[in-house]
């Protein structure tokens, strides 16, 4: 496993999660500039004073008669115990209500302008006291707090809290001046915290969809869900190769690789020629049409003969992956009253379908020509891929399913649920359709452990890897999974050899055909097919 496959499918899943706390985030940070923005200013202007205080000394051991008043001995000093002393109960004065209402009348304000927009504060050690007023414009809270400082200094003045011991100072130190920018609200402070706000909530909603989704993203957990194995994960295209078709796809290398990996699980069920094959949606036809046009593509390129035909008659894609490429319709061969003249012999040939009618297409998929058709390609090619609905999606399923030997499941990462590939994997087993395995669609993970898979298929025995590819948990799905996959093998035997296929199909060429060499078998070749076969092995692996 490559470390830059690992980079890049992380990244693939974490591209929603990623998106939807990115988003989560924006928004956070929009609705805190959005309530900035809607906040009325508030202006701050700050003036201060300095509290002093003055007291006579009494001298120790002086005493007056009793009903006499103390006569004062020396002038008022300054005393720097009683100015720190006091200074909290001047900020406390500073922050009351009745200089509050003083200020308001004489500033002309009303009084809810001012009461609870002054605030006084000190620190320790230091007699400064500093008084901030708030207000909407700059000019009212300078004006404020100027008027405070003088408010402020008449009450202390007149308050005489040392008594007759001395007097108590407010004087004025810096005067207020009208600010240049507003102390509130603040849009940096808002949008960092909406921000953080939305992050979290993003987090949250990350978490809670993990919980809560049971949709199908990794080969690991599809094969632990589903008990089946993961035959190919095909990477995501871009749109404009779906939409030119699976050729275009093909022609990717990552998808070439996904394919041909894909090719090699299946080589051990189309060791012998004539084997057909179901390619259903769990409930999309769209994917298993385009995952069956790769894999004949693939095939084809292996110079196996594929037959490539349609199954979907509600709303056929196939021709769309093939444009110009097929000569007749499957209802064309099946209503034609002459033979189609054979092509000449091709690696692919796809017959692709019509819009049909439900009750005709039930009428059709159910009628004997279309049985004669599936085996006479089948008879005249290595392989048959036959695309179906959606299992979950159309009752067609169980008119085809007779005509196939396995089923391939073709499911889209990311998409679908849990839920819905298990139901579709019980209305296979029901149809006795055993299922070889799954193709993902979207792959988060493609290319991650696909080698290592192509490495264990040609390195083992060939019954071994047999077992391994169509493996059930169900046990009488394995025994019919044996009979498809093993010892049905041994009771085949192999196509002759073919200058055209079956008048039944048309005609498209997608890659070059067999080479000569490989398409004659010597009398050594048969007796040893004959000897695998009777001894209930299964033949050699197709090279």
């Amino acid at each position: 496993m490559s470390t830059a496959a690992n980079l890049g499918a992380a990244l693939r899943a974490a591209r929603v999660p990623a998106a939807l706390v990115l988003v989560s985030t924006c928004a956070g940070v929009a609705g805190a500039y959005a309530v900035t923005t809607q906040m009325e200013p508030v202006y701050q202007a700050r003036a201060s004073v300095v509290v002093s205080a003055y007291t006579r000394p009494v001298p120790v051991g002086s005493e007056e008669p009793e009903g006499r008043a103390q006569q004062p001995s020396a002038a008022p000093a300054y005393d720097p115990n009683s100015s720190q002393a006091m200074v909290p109960t001047v900020a406390r004065l500073a922050e009351s209500t009745a200089l509050a209402l003083e200020v308001a009348e004489q500033a002309h304000l009303p009084s809810e302008a001012v009461v609870g927009q002054i605030d006084a504060s000190y620190e320790p050690g230091v007699q400064i006291v500093t008084l901030t007023a708030s207000a909407p414009s700059p000019r009212q809270a300078a004006r404020v707090a100027n008027i405070a400082t003088d408010v402020l200094r008449a009450k202390v003045a007149a308050g005489g809290s040392l008594g007759r011991r001395g007097t108590l100072h407010a004087q004025p130190l810096d005067e207020a001046v009208p600010p240049t920018t507003p102390a509130l609200p603040k849009p940096m402070l808002n949008d960092a915290l909406g921000g953080l706000l939305g992050l979290l909530v993003g987090i949250g909603l990350v978490m809670l969809r993990n919980h809560l989704d049971d949709r199908l993203r990794w080969a690991d957990q599809i094969e632990a869900e589903l008990g089946l194995p993961v035959l190919a994960a095909l990477p995501p295209a871009p749109a404009r190769h779906l939409r030119r078709g699976a050729r275009r796809a093909f022609q990717r290398r990552r998808m070439a690789r996904a394919v041909r990996a894909g090719v090699a699980a299946l080589s051990p069920l189309t060791a012998h020629s004539g084997r057909r094959l179901l390619v259903v949606g769990v409930d999309q036809a769209t994917e298993a049409a385009y995952a069956a046009s790769l894999l004949a593509l693939g095939l084809a390129e292996q110079h196996y003969q594929v037959i490539l035909l349609e199954g979907q008659l509600d709303h056929p894609t196939l021709a769309r992956h093939f444009p110009a490429s097929a000569e007749h319709t499957i209802q064309q061969v099946l209503s034609a009253h002459d033979a189609v003249p054979p092509a000449a012999p091709v690696a692919l040939r796809v017959v692709p379908a019509e819009p049909t009618d439900p009750e005709i297409r039930r009428a059709l998929l159910r009628s004997g020509p279309f049985a004669r058709l599936i085996s006479a390609a089948a008879t005249g090619s290595d392989v048959v891929l036959l695309t179906g609905p959606g299992v979950l999606t159309s009752g067609d399923v169980s008119a085809l399913a007779p005509h196939a030997d396995a089923a391939v499941l073709v499911l889209r990462a990311d998409w679908t649920r849990v839920s819905d590939a298990h139901r579709a994997v019980g209305v296979l087993h029901r149809l006795g359709l055993p299922v070889a395995g799954v193709v993902v669609v979207n792959a988060l993970d493609a290319g991650r452990r696909w080698h290592r898979r192509d490495v264990a298929l040609t390195g083992v025995p060939v019954e071994d890897t047999t077992t391994r590819v169509v493996e059930q948990p169900h046990e009488a799905s394995t025994a019919r999974i044996a009979r498809a996959g093993i010892a049905a093998a041994s009771s085949w035997s192999p196509a002759p050899a073919r200058s055209g296929v079956s008048s039944d199909s048309s005609v498209t060429s997608s890659a070059p055909a067999k080479e000569p060499a490989a398409a004659k078998d010597s009398s050594a070749e048969d007796e040893a097919v004959e000897d695998a076969a009777a001894s209930d092995k299964t033949p050699a692996m197709r090279h």
